[in-house]
């Protein structure tokens, strides 16, 4: 057989993209090695116990929403700058210019 491989670049192709699909099948198409993660675990150590426990005994966060009624909260002003309208651009920014346009006004000039 007078087949080489370092001179066909396509038998070379061919090669890495069998190789690649057969990584891809096993990466993403074999089984899981290891089970799946339980959400129902229970703590294993003493410390994680412990931990656990006091998360339980933690009492729900509360806000006190007397600081909205305060007088000095009601006196805040807004320092937002407003904008100004802009004057819209050209539809196609990218587009190219078609015969004599003026750039200030956007609109073509009478003429040749």
């Amino acid at each position: 057989m007078n087949f080489k491989l370092t001179n066909s670049p396509s038998a070379i192709i061919g090669l890495v993209v069998v190789v690649l699909l057969g990584l891809v099948y096993f990466f993403f198409f074999s089984g899981p090695s290891a089970p799946p993660l339980s959400a129902t675990s229970v703590a294993g150590s003493q410390a994680e116990q412990n931990f656990a426990a006091l998360v339980t005994r933690l009492s729900p966060i509360t806000f006190d929403l007397r600081l909205l009624s305060d007088a000095r909260f009601a006196s805040l002003t807004d320092l937002t700058t407003p904008i100004a309208p802009e004057a819209v651009g050209r539809t196609d920014p990218f587009a190219s210019f078609t015969g004599n346009v003026s750039v200030t006004t956007g609109t073509k000039k009478a003429g040749p």
